[in-house]
């Protein structure tokens, strides 16, 4: 609404938007495995709960490290962009 992302530079704007699209898989997922693990009794039925929780660690394995790069990449963007200014 306030048009900021004029005086951001394009690359940098779409840098961070993919960070923000990351962290919201991670979220998504751990709020997931939150709900299935507070709003029914996980002991109710062990077998799916498991299943659901290798599935949960399968997945944040896979995307933690890359969140890490991004963060790592990101930092060093908006480095290199204030340097120029």
């Amino acid at each position: 609404m306030t048009q900021s992302l004029a005086y951001i530079d394009h690359d940098l704007a779409f840098a961070l938007s993919r960070v923000y699209n990351a962290q919201q898989t991670y979220e998504r997922l751990t709020i997931g495995i939150t709900d299935a693990m507070y709003l029914q009794n996980p002991t109710d039925n062990l077998d799916a709960f498991a299943g659901s929780l290798a599935l949960y660690y399968g997945d944040i394995t896979l995307i933690e490290p890359r969140l890490l790069e991004m963060y790592d990449d990101l930092t060093r963007h908006i480095d290199r962009t204030l340097a120029n200014q």
